[in-house]
């Protein structure tokens, strides 16, 4: 996202914070004297260890309904004095000469009283940055005002987790194959942003244990990493890297093995925290969901895929031999890159029609003519009705009942191969994720 404006710190006083605000693109004629834009800017400066950070996320920040309830309590008083308004008239008309000097532009000082000097402890005088703040809502309700708190104390002295209301129920083949590896086909994932989480104490490295160990007992435990918070899994592939199962975005996975293990922090709902935002839908998570070949009936040059899907957002088709093809060796291509010699009829012809890359390792862009080598006919042979269970209104409870496959809509396709063999210990690569 572009940034909108540029910020300078010109006085601090305890509880007060003058702003010098310049508008910096031509879609933010406005500074508006809100309490959600002026939180959202003292936000945008603020590191992750912050007391604002700790206090409100990103997600929050975003989240107009939350805003518009809470922005009161940290915002107290805001005013903005504008310098410079050239006029409506002339903001209107792109072709004026207003536009042609950026350093001419709106600006103002805007002055914020917060509730508790700790929301402006990241910043001091002479701070500059830009931002791509705005203004969430227009309408915000009176908060009384809301003050740090030490939550690492309260949460440490407690002797419970509240576990049900800071997690929710995942079905391993929901998450586009990032936890199809894993030992359970249920799990628990973080039902709010990673604000809504602390350290736990007792489930950090001991002095002097090695970090893969450590790692390898913590599979499928709740951590941090980067501000993202997920489920620590190992992926499914040639590599068996890990993953931080994270449901909030618009991907499931996050990171390598590397990158988790530089910034790697376990920790536990904050069953003290005060305001929390709108829980995780499983309407989002399905969102994004891909289908799963969850099984396969081979027979002579034929394999039939059972594929189970989530959503009407990923119609089931295969266009041509190029889709039926990318279909079939899909469970390979983690390995494509460096194909070990497994011995599957299926990754040795790959391999005769691969060649290498600068770099040592393996591409694979086939035409036509291989194509052919390897697809005889495809074609899906069962479409079931598009029905889905609404999981967001249902207990718990039920919620964990529907993680079977005939609760959700199977598709079957057949594709022909050329060659028998290729199809030889295919099913031992099942079950897989696959986007069409």
């Amino acid at each position: 996202m572009s940034a909108l404006y540029s910020i300078l710190v010109k006085e601090m006083e305890n509880k007060k914070i003058i702003l010098d605000i310049k508008v910096i693109h031509p879609d933010s004629m406005v500074i508006p004297a809100s309490p959600g834009f002026a939180l959202s800017i003292i936000h945008s400066r603020a590191e992750r260890n912050s007391p604002i950070s700790e206090e409100v996320s990103l997600d929050l920040i975003l989240n107009k309904n939350w805003m518009a309830k809470y922005a009161r309590g940290f915002i107290l008083d805001v005013d903005v004095e504008i310098e410079n308004y050239p006029g409506d008239e002339m903001i209107r008309d792109y072709a004026n000469q207003y536009w042609e000097n950026v350093n001419n532009w709106l600006r103002g000082d805007m002055t914020v009283l917060v509730s508790d000097s700790e929301w402006l402890h990241h910043l001091q005088v002479g701070d500059k940055w830009e931002t791509a703040s705005f203004d969430p809502t227009e309408h915000y309700e009176s908060c009384d005002p809301i003050i740090s708190e030490d939550t690492s104390i309260k949460i440490q002295a407690s002797t419970t987790y509240d576990i049900e209301n800071g997690l929710m129920p995942m079905w391993k083949y929901m998450a586009s194959g990032y936890a199809l590896a894993s030992e359970s086909d249920i799990f628990e994932i973080p039902k709010y942003p990673v604000n809504s989480y602390i350290t736990d104490p007792d489930g950090q490295p001991k002095d002097g244990q090695d970090i893969m160990d450590y790692v390898k007992d913590n599979i499928g435990e709740m951590f941090v990493s980067r501000n993202e918070i997920g489920v620590l899994m190992r992926k499914k592939g040639f590599q068996n890297d890990l993953v931080l199962l994270s449901c909030r975005s618009n991907s499931y996975g996050y990171g390598g093995a590397l990158d988790l293990l530089e910034d790697l922090t376990k920790v536990v709902f904050n069953n003290k925290k005060k305001r929390l935002p709108e829980p995780l839908s499983y309407r989002k998570i399905l969102q994004y969901s891909d289908p799963v070949i969850i099984g396969s009936n081979i027979t002579g040059v034929s394999i039939e895929y059972s594929v189970l899907i989530f959503n009407r957002e990923y119609p089931i088709e295969l266009a041509d031999k190029r889709e039926a093809f990318n279909l079939l060796i899909r469970p390979f291509e983690d390995e494509l890159r460096f194909p070990p010699d497994n011995g599957l009829p299926m990754m040795m012809t790959l391999k005769e029609v691969m060649v290498k890359d600068k770099l040592g390792g393996y591409v694979l862009d086939p035409n036509e003519s291989i194509i052919d080598q390897f697809i005889s006919d495809y074609e899906i042979i069962e479409m079931p009705d598009l029905k889905f269970p609404d999981l967001d209104s249902l207990s718990r409870k039920e919620v964990v009942q529907k993680f079977q496959f005939n609760a959700w809509p199977i598709v079957k396709i057949r594709i022909t191969v050329c060659n028998p063999k290729l199809l030889e210990g295919y099913s031992s690569k099942i079950p897989f994720a696959y986007g069409f």
